[in-house]
């Protein structure tokens, strides 16, 4: 694209230099002329030529190709950055959008307010179902976020109650609602402590039922994150979970008032992210954190398979809900929000599936768990959370994994039961 770019420069100034060195090539370089009769005879003969580019500089044709040339250079730059760094141009043009969205706001008409959340905390009570409201939720958290955390560390003080595998359930009540959190994970050592460290004490807070389980990608293939979401809800789905919340692991939450339970799904739940100035960057973002019910998830045919690298499995998957006319519900005010980590976070390449017909409304009817095939995935149980490594480098071999959810003999013939 560069070299596209500065062959407008090569048309330019190559016919210029052509007749320049033609032109002057027997003269005498202007620092080594020996005295001012020839230097001003030389500033003479190049008059003319000096003349002819002015006039050329001046002219509506170069203007329009300079104007060109500027526009492309820029586009190319752009497309660059995005292909190189995509999680850092993502920041900054969801960054200058909601900038731009917050300016508009304040130059118009000052509305009302949007009103609080109405908040009545109750207690928990031996044998009754546990309430959604909890005295123990306080709210928005003030205190910086931890990040030089080791997972030894956070076992230690996260691990009360909770069973080898990720589960916990309260024991003061009954638990409304059975979530599984499900964590797409490829080379973020650094993270998955950080999120487990706040992540856990507000499931627990909440009183929810909950398992944690890291889906991590092995082999050499570029991130697909929509392919891993899927397996991991194939994988345990047969459980008895009443809903599936996908978590990114670099997302943490800092308002332990965003009820993580099943009720009004499919729900977005990072909907204010410091990294966009706590503005929902556009009404049809869907990614982050997003939980749906297993009826939900099944109908839609889950994500996409086919997003290699960074972005657009999100967008793929708002399509899918709204063609199955779902209604995605969202926080209250202030409580979707959440602190996005940015040390050792490392970016893939960008996914430009959406770009060429990715998202596209026929290809949600076959592309997903539908068509869902896999290397029969390594399972190991931590205390804090159940680890399912799986190579997508292509499945190949007898251990292929299929949807569980296909009629015929095509079953998973691994899962995990909970």
């Amino acid at each position: 694209m560069i070299l596209l770019t500065n062959k407008y420069y090569v048309w330019t100034l190559t016919p210029i230099s052509w007749v320049f060195v033609n032109e002057y090539r027997e003269k005498p370089n202007i620092f080594d002329i020996p005295n001012i009769k020839q230097g001003k005879q030389m500033a003479t003969d190049l008059k003319p030529l000096w003349n002819g580019l002015k006039r050329l500089r001046r002219s509506r044709w170069m203007k329009i190709l300079m104007i060109t040339n500027i526009v492309i250079n820029l586009a190319s730059f752009v497309y660059y950055f995005a292909y190189v760094n995509p999680s850092k141009f993502n920041e900054f043009y969801f960054k200058a959008r909601s900038v731009g969205i917050r300016t508009y706001r304040s130059w118009g008409p000052v509305g009302k307010p949007p009103s609080p959340p109405v908040w009545s905390p109750h207690y928990p009570h031996l044998g009754e179902t546990c309430p959604k409201q909890l005295t123990e939720m306080s709210g928005i958290s003030n205190e910086p976020i931890k990040t030089d955390l080791i997972l030894e560390d956070v076992e230690v003080t996260m691990g009360d109650g909770v069973t080898n595998g990720g589960e916990w359930k309260p024991t003061d009540c009954n638990a409304r609602w059975r979530v599984a959190i499900i964590i797409p994970f490829r080379n973020r050592e650094r993270h998955l402590p950080v999120l487990l460290n706040y992540l856990i004490p507000m499931l627990k807070v909440q009183r929810l039922h909950f398992g944690i389980f890291v889906i991590e990608q092995k082999g050499d293939n570029d991130f697909n994150r929509g392919h891993l979401l899927n397996i991991g809800f194939n994988e345990i789905s047969r459980g008895s979970w009443d809903c599936f919340i996908f978590h990114d692991v670099d997302l943490i939450p800092t308002n332990n008032r965003n009820y993580y339970g099943c009720d009004q799904m499919p729900r977005h739940f990072s909907t204010e992210i410091d990294r966009y100035g706590y503005m929902l960057p556009f009404e049809e973002n869907f990614g982050g954190v997003t939980g749906l019910t297993k009826i939900q998830f099944t109908v839609i045919n889950g994500y996409s398979n086919n997003f290699w690298g960074w972005g657009s499995e999100d967008d793929d998957l708002y399509k899918r809900v709204q063609g199955a006319h779902m209604n995605i519900s969202r926080p209250a005010p202030t409580q979707g929000r959440f602190h996005a980590l940015r040390e050792g976070h490392t970016s893939s390449h960008f996914s430009l599936a959406g770009i060429f017909g990715g998202m596209d409304q026929e290809n949600s009817a076959t592309d997903g768990l539908i068509s869902l095939a896999y290397q029969r995935p390594r399972i190991e149980r931590h205390l804090l959370y159940t680890n399912i490594g799986v190579n997508l480098d292509g499945p190949s071999g007898p251990n292929i994994v299929y949807y569980h959810g296909n009629n015929g003999n095509r079953f998973a013939t691994n899962t995990i039961n909970s």
